[in-house]
């Protein structure tokens, strides 16, 4: 289908994108091609078999998929796919680029990813960067959130919280890599890439605004280069760190990736969240008694962030305008926290920012596992309590009391899923011991030696 509604899970949404990407192109007459690779793993592990099962639909549209060996591997492929173009005989305008692969895949492979990113991308090519996260570490060995790696690596971040926003930031990804030759970071959370949606299906559902490419002057445009010595790698380098981020900021406040999605005159109290966190806020906030149309009688005002990095500090300006505390809530690091606070440091009647930890320095949003709205929902009940006496919130805090969980009185063993190839495909010498990650393998602890 190229126009309608269809359900999509997560990982199936990455695979439209690619199509949707490349309809777009031809709509605007570009003669592009599509490369993905990467390396399998939860929660993107099953984006390999997605894109095999539709090899013969991404074949009509020129797209190739070819499995990396590993995720350096697979990232200097990408890097070499933005090269193409300075080819005396290259057959095409251009190459957009799919990356996969899990965080720790992102970590191994940060060495040709920095060398990438430096390069860069063309005007009708673009590099995606889709991060596997697993926060409460379900099927990782450490639990994961992307963010700082990203930051470091100078990749601008986007963050989808469903599947129908992976299609749509997708497309401002490549749009913006376009625009600014930096390769863009989609970050999308097992929450995310597990989830099913219907979703609204349309190549032409997001139409980028372009940003001002001006900078010191004149026009930017960023060439592609390997040439990483001498002068070259300084001018590679200031231009990375100077005009690519300051365009890549720009095409974000453009096509407002971040949005102000509640506010009134009397708000006290603002809270800031990312991608499918934001979500966990509607959802605990309804929870306690705020619905969308009782967040001004509350005095709640909302900010829905989609491209933490680089963050249009303006609009963080202007959001806490008035307010005297803004709660940030995210997984992990306080990421989203830190550049708030950057952006406000030095403004007059600045409010305070809590998040991690609250204005006495006592633990607020945990540090541990995934935020979800069963544990966010006392911790925003108390906020606004603190700032506003809410007839709903106060009766919902009277009522709710800590519970205590008893275990089940039966105990099930653990073994493989039916069909599963971690039950034979992992054989070691007898008499030998070895480690066990998490995952299937994780079971074989648990099981009958003599199996």
């Amino acid at each position: 289908m190229e126009e309608g509604r269809a359900l999509l899970s997560g990982v199936q949404a990455v695979v439209r994108l690619a199509m949707d990407q490349r309809r777009s192109d031809i709509e605007a007459g570009l003669d592009t091609g599509g490369f993905i690779t990467g390396y399998p793993g939860s929660p993107l592990a099953g984006l390999d078999l997605e894109l095999t099962r539709r090899i013969e639909l991404l074949a009509g549209l020129g797209i190739v998929h070819r499995p990396g060996l590993n995720e350096e591997l697979a990232a200097t492929a990408v890097a070499g796919s933005q090269l193409s173009m300075g080819q005396p005989d290259h057959t095409k305008d251009g190459v957009f680029a799919i990356w996969y692969g899990k965080a720790p895949g992102l970590d191994r492979a940060s060495d040709a990813f920095r060398h990438g990113n430096l390069m860069g991308t063309g005007p009708h090519s673009g590099v995606l960067v889709c991060v596997g996260d697993d926060p409460q570490a379900k099927s990782s060995s450490v639990p994961s959130s992307s963010e700082p790696t990203l930051f470091a690596l100078a990749m601008p971040i986007l963050t989808p919280a469903d599947p129908q926003e992976i299609l749509e930031l997708g497309l401002h990804g490549f749009a913006l890599s376009r625009a600014s030759g930096l390769w863009v970071g989609l970050r999308i959370p097992a929450t995310v890439a597990d989830s099913t949606q219907s979703v609204e299906l349309s190549s032409t559902r997001v139409r980028p605004l372009p940003p001002d490419i001006e900078f010191n002057g004149s026009p930017f445009v960023h060439q592609v280069s390997a040439q990483l010595l001498g002068a070259k790698l300084i001018e590679l380098e200031s231009s990375l760190y100077g005009a690519r981020l300051e365009i890549a900021r720009r095409y974000g406040i453009a096509n407002g990736l971040n949005r102000v999605t509640a506010k009134s005159k009397g708000d006290t109290l603002g809270i800031v969240a990312a991608g499918s966190t934001y979500l966990e806020v509607l959802r605990a906030l309804e929870r306690i008694g705020v619905s969308s149309s009782d967040l001004a009688h509350a005095g709640v005002r909302l900010l829905k962030i989609s491209m933490p990095y680089p963050l249009d500090e303006d609009l963080v300006r202007e959001f806490a305008t008035g307010l005297d505390e803004i709660m940030v809530v995210e997984d992990k690091r306080p990421f989203v926290e830190t550049l708030l606070k950057s952006a406000l440091c030095g403004e007059v009647s600045a409010p305070r920012v809590v998040g991690k930890r609250d204005q006495t320095g006592q633990a607020l949003v945990p540090f541990t596992g995934e935020v979800v709205a069963s544990t966010l929902a006392p911790l925003l009940a108390d906020r606004i309590l603190l700032h506003r006496d809410v007839s709903a919130v106060r009766e919902w805090r009277a009522r709710e009391r800590p519970r205590n969980i008893a275990p089940l009185p039966l105990v099930r063993g653990a073994y493989f899923c039916s069909g599963c190839p971690h039950s034979t495909s992992v054989k070691v010498p007898d008499g030998t011991y070895v480690g066990s990650g998490s995952g299937c393998h994780g079971l074989a602890i648990q099981m009958d030696p003599r199996q």
